[in-house]
């Protein structure tokens, strides 16, 4: 008589169904959340480095923030001495074209329209801050407000009211720089220009009318190659600022290609690959089915079915 050890099967065939059940769930877990892993004792020795690679990539994500912002802070600081520099060279044109044309009726207007131009510029903000009131908060870098104040200046601090240091950012690698420049290191000697015409204006009035003399139109000619130097410095921050804008844009591109690179190696440690789970998915589908109905058989089974 053959001996069938149904007690046996059945035992294993239910050993079977828990385990594929244990194995389906974890699988389904792994499509619903995308991960492969569900917490990081699961990585064991792996752990570590999971950690080290997001903190990376949310240290490197903070910078790129950081590096947009100061990207839009340095165009905005472009147009700023962009706006001063050019109204200035305006100015020198029409103080040329008053002494070429013995004309003075276009001076006081534009004096007007350079000095309120440059202060506006110097006193442009950006969220909050001074763009060019060195590392500060609140009130802008020019205390100034009027030509007739301008004249009484002897000296710069009259004009600027800053902080000693520069606003500093830190993208990380060899990348820290000072934003920006202070405005009295931008705009000292355009200021000053425009005081010296201010004063002259006020010391020799009819050089604002009609048919000025040859002295006058000498004296207009050396106002005009000074303040034409000093909107240079204006140039200069400009250019500067442009290089910096250069190294932040390339920082932050270099910091989000980097970012990209640590999700993809974050990716293959935790990340679950669809197309590999599925299909072991559906293999353990099948074995489940399989066993199922062999457990069910074997769970119908009668002493009957043993005597036959």
């Amino acid at each position: 008589m053959t001996v069938v050890p149904t007690m046996r099967f059945a035992q294993q065939a239910q050993a079977d169904i828990s385990r594929l059940s244990a194995e389906l769930a974890e699988l389904q877990r792994q499509i619903s959340s995308g991960k492969s892993v569900d917490d990081l004792r699961t990585l064991g020795d792996g752990s570590t480095r999971l950690i080290a690679t997001a903190g990376l990539i949310s240290m490197d994500e903070n910078r790129v923030r950081l590096g947009k912002e100061i990207e839009a802070r340095i165009r905005l600081q472009a147009s700023a001495m962009q706006r001063a520099s050019s109204s200035a060279i305006q100015f020198v044109r029409t103080i040329r074209e008053a002494a070429l044309n013995k004309d003075g009726g276009n001076l006081s207007t534009g004096l007007e329209f350079a000095f309120a131009n440059l202060r506006q510029a110097m006193n442009e903000s950006f969220n909050g801050a001074p763009l060019f009131g060195g590392e500060r908060v609140g009130d802008p870098p020019i205390k100034i407000n009027s030509l007739p104040a301008l004249a009484m200046v002897t000296t710069q601090t009259e004009v600027f009211d800053e902080a000693a240091r520069k606003p500093r950012v830190d993208l990380g690698g060899d990348l820290a720089l000072d934003v920006a420049d202070r405005a009295s290191e931008i705009s000292w000697d355009s200021f000053r220009a425009l005081r010296d015409l201010k004063r002259y204006f006020d010391a020799e009035p009819t050089v604002l009318r009609p048919r000025i003399n040859d002295e006058q139109a000498k004296d207009l000619l050396i106002l005009a190659e000074a303040l034409e130097n000093a909107v240079g410095k204006i140039q200069e921050a400009e250019s500067r600022n442009g290089f910096k804008l250069e190294r932040v844009e390339a920082a932050r591109t270099q910091l989000q290609s980097r970012v990209l690179t640590l999700r993809q190696e974050l990716s293959s440690q935790s990340e679950t690959d669809l197309a590999a789970v599925s299909t072991r998915l559906a293999m353990l589908q099948t074995q489940y089915q399989a066993t199922g109905q062999t457990f069910a058989s074997l769970s119908r089974l009668t002493l009957l079915d043993f005597l036959r």
